[in-house]
């Protein structure tokens, strides 16, 4: 948008978000941006964090070869970030930070994830989904652009 409305070169403007993003700026301007909307800057600055972080290690070395983008989300769901059914409540705390997308070449031992939650319980069960929806390959996979080609 920057590059259809300002005329200079994508890359220019790719390095000039990168430097409000790295100076402040951008931060400062989203800080200001929700006061002028009345919003709680404090709630989003303070956000507690779950009670348990889970990490989970890469059981072998090679390439994360695929992600079943479903067996995660049934992981955040036993975590507490979904519903089972219309009557469970949603823990906003839960949730999974994925620290490799597939292509990424893994060591063993390496973070794949963390997954949070206030949940004490069953926490064994909850990993061995997570290990269900990753499948590790000594072949690098052929992973499709995210973005297929550019309509000016």
């Amino acid at each position: 948008m920057l590059f259809l409305c300002h005329g200079e070169s994508v890359e220019v403007w790719k390095e000039k978000v990168k430097e409000v993003l790295q100076n402040g700026l951008a931060f400062q301007k989203f800080q200001e941006m929700v006061c002028a909307q009345k919003g709680d800057l404090e709630a989003f600055l303070n956000e507690p964090k779950a009670k348990n972080q889970i990490k989970v290690l890469a059981k072998q070395s090679g390439y994360l070869y695929k992600m079943d983008a479903e067996t995660v989300g049934m992981t955040a769901m036993l975590l507490g970030a979904g519903r089972q059914k219309l009557t469970d409540t949603i823990d906003y705390q839960s949730g999974i930070l994925l620290n490799k997308k597939p292509g990424d070449q893994l060591c063993k031992g390496e973070l794949l994830a963390t997954l949070y939650t206030n949940k004490d319980d069953s926490n064994d069960e909850i990993v061995q989904t997570f290990y269900q929806a990753i499948t590790i390959s000594e072949q690098k996979p052929t992973i499709k652009p995210l973005i297929i080609d550019t309509i000016l």
